[in-house]
């Protein structure tokens, strides 16, 4: 699994969709019940929080 990764079956069905969209995105992690921005710069972070939106 990609970097700061965890499997949570109890959220993985319900927000699958959201799960893999984040893992496509640089910078982003997934903790088992939100989506974390982990930006490396402002601009990453901006670009991130479009892609999320």
């Amino acid at each position: 699994m990609p970097y700061g990764c965890t499997h949570d079956p109890l959220t993985d069905r319900e927000l699958d969709d959201k799960f893999v969209e984040c893992m496509t995105v640089p910078g982003v992690a997934w903790d088992g019940t939100e989506l974390l921005a982990r930006p490396r710069n402002l601009e990453h972070w901006t670009n991130v929080r479009e892609v999320l939106a």
